[in-house]
């Protein structure tokens, strides 16, 4: 075992001295290589971000089931990474519901800021009913102002 120890450590001096390079740049430059790939694994925007994309976190889902919709939403590369994140800052019931808007890549702290603030993006849109109007008339003027609710939808909310 002795001998193997010292036949690695001249291994590594023999390459370092034939490099040209010390010990510790070499060592340097791979803690470097680490840091960055980790954030670009990690931390960077998916490469296959839905640009415009809209994701709906229905309320009482629980973190499990929000990291697989962003997941499956290509909205973040690493759904144990999100719900590591929630956990450590102690901010799992914290998530806010509702529809997200996603307008621009962004990466998972700045995905998980958004979620846990209630940073919806979505522009507020301002709707007047006329005095009068029906359930169905109401339900036809929201489906045509908002592309994600249907007018059915919309009555069979209103029923209950």
């Amino acid at each position: 075992m002795q001998s193997l120890l010292s036949s690695a450590r001249a291994f590594w001096s023999t390459f370092y001295s034939y490099l040209g390079f010390s010990r510790e740049w070499v060592v340097a430059f791979v803690l470097a290589l680490l840091i960055v790939g980790g954030y670009l694994v990690v931390f960077a925007p998916s490469s296959d971000f839905p640009v415009g994309g809209i994701v709906r976190i229905a309320p009482g889902d629980s973190v499990p089931q929000i990291a697989q919709l962003l997941s499956e939403a290509h909205i973040i590369s690493q759904p144990e990474i999100f719900r590591t994140i929630l956990r450590i800052t102690g901010t799992s019931g914290d998530v806010q519901s509702g529809s997200y808007l996603f307008e621009k890549p962004e990466g998972l702290l700045a995905v998980t800021y958004r979620i846990v603030k209630g940073s919806h993006g979505l522009p507020p849109v301002r709707m007047t009913f006329v005095e009068g109007v029906t359930v169905r008339e109401a339900a036809a003027q929201i489906e045509s102002s908002f592309s994600n609710i249907s007018a059915q939808e919309f009555l069979q909310i209103a029923k209950e």
